[in-house]
């Protein structure tokens, strides 16, 4: 909390509080000087969120958060050049750099994954000599996935 008393101009720490015996003082703090809290934001107002900031402190330390935060800002369209992170954490950098899947890409994935599982289409358990095709009876229906 202390890196974002040190900036200027509107402040907001969003969802602070993870433990409740520390939080109180430190929110009181942050109130006090004249940064916003808010807790519980859902998802569809942090993307409002993300795209009416023009910058974004990553104030999380090295022992973990702030992974889905990087890739929400960035998937709510905000420049990895308006990410500012804390010295420290040196193991979000490569969240900067990193591609922002889509749904279609994380579909695509999962239709790739249950094909190379599936067993041969019934196209293929013909003779592999263009001979007379095998008995095809027992095999199943091939199974069809589009994205």
């Amino acid at each position: 909390h202390e890196a974002i008393l040190k900036k200027s101009g509107t402040r907001l720490v969003v969802g602070y509080g993870w433990r409740s015996e520390v939080s109180s003082g430190i929110v009181s703090t942050l109130f006090s000087s004249g940064v916003a809290v808010w807790q519980q934001v859902p998802p569809e107002r942090m993307c409002a969120v993300y795209r009416a900031s023009r910058r974004l402190l990553m104030a999380a330390t090295d022992l973990g958060g702030g992974e889905r935060v990087l890739l929400e800002a960035r998937a709510c369209g905000m420049p990895v050049e308006a990410i500012e992170l804390l010295d420290d954490n040196s193991k979000l950098a490569e969240f900067l750099r990193c591609p922002i899947y889509s749904t279609a890409d994380y579909a695509a994935q999962f239709a790739y994954g249950i094909r190379s599982v599936l067993p041969r289409p019934v196209e293929t358990l013909t003779g592999s000599q263009g001979g007379a095709p095998k008995d095809d009876s027992k095999a199943p229906e091939p199974f069809r996935i589009s994205v």
